[in-house]
């Protein structure tokens, strides 16, 4: 890397890299000129600030011209930055209004949001104790069938049983009685 650093001008090449000696020549060359040409316009103007000084120095009108001319640039300017420094104020302020305004949004939001979440709580809870409830009336139901199931089992039986014993008219009126007392339990 080529650090190039004189009192007017800086030049680093790590953007612009030089890799062959004619090509840095050729820069540096060009940079010595551009310093150059900088010196040269500088004392140019020294030179013409001198004699325009050594000229004037006798009239007093020009000298007082000069110097109202300096303090009127020197109201004009000190104007520029009270207007320039009251606008940025005016912009801060306008900033700040516009961020407190954001802030207020961001914490409606905020609160929708915990509101919204707390909601979707709730309906998770309740939807659990719902879905419990169901699952406890379908455990109550499925052990009824199966009660129901064995009684069935226990009527088919006694049928059977029926079918063998068709002598005898007491067993049928057991039956029977035990028939209606399921059914029974089955309506209740």
């Amino acid at each position: 890397m080529i650090r190039i650093t004189t009192k007017w001008l800086q030049y680093d090449n790590s953007s612009e890299k030089i890799t062959d000696e004619n090509s840095y020549e050729m820069k540096l060359k060009s940079i010595k000129s551009r310093m150059r040409i900088r010196y040269l316009a500088v004392l140019v103007i020294l030179v013409l600030l001198a004699l325009l000084i050594n000229r004037t120095s006798g009239d007093t009108t020009f000298v007082q011209q000069i110097t109202f001319g300096a303090t009127l640039v020197s109201m004009i300017l000190s104007l520029f930055a009270i207007a320039v420094s009251v606008r940025k104020e005016l912009k801060s302020e306008e900033l700040r209004r516009s961020l407190e305004e954001k802030a207020a949004l961001l914490k409606q939001s905020s609160q929708r949001i915990i509101s919204a979440v707390e909601e979707a709580e709730n309906y998770t809870r309740l939807l659990r104790a719902q879905y419990e409830d169901l699952e406890n009336e379908r455990r109550t139901l499925e052990e009824e069938r199966e009660k129901l199931e064995r009684e069935r089992k226990a009527l088919e039986q006694p049928e059977e049983d029926k079918d063998d014993d068709k002598d005898d008219d007491e067993p049928s009126e057991k039956s029977e009685s035990g028939k209606t007392a399921v059914i029974e339990r089955n309506i209740a």
